[in-house]
């Protein structure tokens, strides 16, 4: 998939964190290996004997305790306690996304590409951890080792290499030779029956290929020489006496590698495609050039929100998540459709100015219509000729529907990165300020950013309505601009003891806190 520059940035930091982090984990593999070798791991010079070992860790966490168990799987005490052995903390270089975001940001396809990123940086984690284990020769030292997720029994077998969904127990390493990155990394992110995309497994042995590939819960081979590749069809894997990881582990014991799968190759079958979800819900339904239609129509701009909501968020796929919206309490009106540009522009030609400054944007299951006024925005339903105000923001009755409020506004992701100059170009856009005091939460991050708050206070945002949660981590400067702009920094710490005592313990605020 290919990610925002947010994400982007993200994997970077990522990977550079987990390099600032291999030695102290090497450091980590060797007192832990040299320990079980010479004894001294066990504590109070215990003679039993290590059966397993246990790589801790809470659910998507990667703070790691160890484990040490016997045979019958009682604890042994050791060294190191209860204390966790490793933490890898990446918040020390803090993120810098004060960047120009080079297009409107698309939330459905935002949440898609975080999903991906929280796989593709688990993925990198567990594939580092494994592959240090291996080079400090933890997979030879005789004794089953695993990661252990909390709850969710979920643990990675660091001498097979695998994902260990059965409990099986296995102290020796099944192959001649260290595994290759690559080969790690693949059987880190072993899936056996993708459901979106085809999940291709590649081995190579001279001039000889072997290949899998898996789709729809069901996965086809094929084999031979290098020179047939482009040829050679495929067969349904029938083989239900032995698991695939079990026929890619035969592979690599008889010579083969598992390496990168050549390019322009054929398809598992003629009918099965290769794509992603994510790839679909990259197709815009709408483009700007059709909504550019809709104002030669009526004669007026569209509203920005509206324009946006069209061209980045519709599609009939996710018609369902903003279809229920409220006129009175507890009585929900249900949206059949919205209109495209071409059924807007179709009704408008045919309505003969009935309309008055309305133009029709949508259609309820009971055949009435929303329409929307382009001077202020406001969403007014039609019941027999009369048209009654339902919103006076577009943004608002979007946010009333059922879940759309997590994903409308772009603005809100921008604000939680600390984009300041995505921010200013939203503004510059046309984008209203007057939107964000609704995001509170998303107001919340801004203090951790002076250059954010600048831009936000400067066009006109209330600084009383930002809420300061972390008296314990903001800057200076943001207090600072908070102030500049009429912040009432007294009157907050004059009801607040905490955040008094808090700030005095810090720091570099005495200034601020005199008549405290």
């Amino acid at each position: 998939m290919e990610y925002s520059p947010y994400q982007t940035i993200e994997i970077a930091h990522w990977k550079q964190c987990i390099s600032n982090h291999t030695l102290i984990l090497k450091q980590l593999f060797n007192k832990i290996i040299n320990g079980i070798k010479d004894g001294s791991l066990i504590a109070d010079g215990n003679n039993r004997t290590i059966h397993q070992i246990e790589f801790f860790h809470g659910v998507d966490t990667y703070e790691f305790r160890l484990n040490l168990f016997d045979e019958k799987e009682n604890d042994i005490p050791h060294q190191f306690g209860d204390d966790i052995i490793f933490n890898l903390d990446c918040s020390s270089v803090p993120l810098i996304y004060n960047f120009e975001y080079p297009e409107e940001l698309d939330i459905y396809l935002e949440e898609e590409r975080n999903g991906q990123k929280l796989l593709e940086l688990n993925e990198m984690f567990f594939s580092w951890f494994a592959l240090n284990w291996m080079e400090c020769g933890g997979h030879l030292i005789g004794i089953s080792t695993f990661t252990h997720e909390n709850s969710i029994n979920n643990k990675f077998d660091l001498i097979r290499f695998s994902w260990n969904t059965h409990q099986q127990k296995n102290s020796i390493y099944p192959f001649l030779r260290k595994l290759t990155e690559y080969e790690i990394r693949k059987r880190v992110g072993y899936s056996d029956f993708p459901g979106h995309h085809t999940h291709w497994r590649y081995f190579e042995k001279g001039q000889e290929f072997f290949e899998f590939g898996s789709n729809s819960q069901r996965t086809y081979f094929r084999k031979g020489h290098q020179n047939e590749f482009e040829t050679q069809s495929f067969e349904l894997w029938e083989n239900n006496s032995k698991s695939l990881l079990d026929e890619y582990d035969e592979l690599i014991r008889t010579g083969y590698f598992e390496s990168i799968r050549p390019s322009l190759s054929p398809h598992v079958l003629p009918e099965i495609l290769d794509w992603k979800f994510a790839t679909v819900i990259q197709e815009k339904n709408i483009k700007n050039e059709q909504v550019d239609g809709i104002e030669n129509a009526i004669g007026k701009s569209v509203p920005y929100a509206y324009r946006l909501f069209l061209t980045t968020i519709y599609r009939p796929r996710f018609e369902h998540q903003y279809s229920h919206f409220s006129i009175q309490k507890e009585n929900w009106i249900s949206i059949k459709k919205y209109f495209t540009p071409i059924e807007i522009i179709q009704r408008i030609s045919m309505s003969e100015n009935q309309y008055l400054d309305l133009f029709p944007i949508a259609e309820t299951q009971s055949g009435n219509c929303l329409f929307l006024n382009p001077e202020n925005e406001s969403v007014h339903l039609k019941i027999n000729n009369r048209f009654d105000l339902i919103n006076p923001s577009f943004v608002n009755f979007l946010d009333s529907c059922i879940q759309v409020s997590p994903y409308f506004i772009p603005i809100k992701y921008h604000i939680e990165k600390n984009n300041a100059t995505a921010i200013e170009q939203w503004i510059a856009k046309g984008g209203d300020v007057a939107q964000i005091p609704r995001i509170e939460q998303s107001l919340s991050a801004v203090t951790f950013s002076y250059e954010t708050l600048e831009v936000l206070l400067r066009n006109g945002i209330d600084p009383q309505i930002i809420p300061v949660y972390y008296w314990d981590r903001i800057p200076r400067k943001s207090l600072d601009v908070l102030i500049k702009y009429g912040y009432d920094l007294k009157g907050v710490l004059s009801k607040s003891a905490y955040a008094v005592n808090t700030l005095k313990d810090r720091g570099g605020f005495e200034d601020l806190l005199i008549e405290f």
